[in-house]
C-alpha cells in the first residue's frame, strides 16, 4: 500500500513531466498568443531572386520566437490558395506587456 507521501511525490513527478514537455515543443508553437518581453531584432535583407513559375507570391521572412531567443525564417516562394493573390506578412505588434506576434495570412 502506497502511503500519502509516496502519492505526493509520483504525482509531482508527472507534474514535473508534463512541466518539461509543454517546454519542449517546436519553436513554431510559442509564436501564437504568447507575449515576448523584448522586441524583435530588426528583419533581414533577403535577395529572393526570381519566382520558381508563374503565379508565385514572395512570403516575406520573420523572427520568430523560439522560448528562449529570436529565431529567423527564411522567406520563400509560394502560390497561393485558389482565390487568393496577395499575402499578408506576419508582424510583431507592440502590446502593454511587451511584443506579439501575428500570423501572416493570404488575402483576396
Amino acid at each position: 500500500m502506497i502511503g500519502n507521501w509516496s502519492k505526493a511525490m509520483v504525482l509531482a513527478s508527472v507534474l514535473s513531466l508534463g512541466t518539461t514537455a509543454c517546454l519542449l515543443q517546436p519553436p513554431d508553437s510559442y509564436s501564437v498568443g504568447l507575449v515576448v518581453a523584448s522586441a524583435p531584432p530588426p528583419d533581414r535583407y533577403e535577395v529572393y531572386g526570381y519566382a520558381p513559375g508563374p503565379g508565385f507570391v514572395w512570403i516575406t521572412g520573420y523572427w520568430q520566437w523560439s522560448g528562449v531567443d529570436y529565431v529567423w525564417i527564411s522567406g520563400r516562394w509560394e502560390q497561393p490558395p485558389r482565390g487568393y493573390r496577395h499575402y499578408e506578412r506576419g508582424r510583431w505588434q507592440r502590446t502593454g506587456h511587451g511584443w506579439r506576434f501575428r500570423e501572416g495570412r493570404w488575402r483576396h
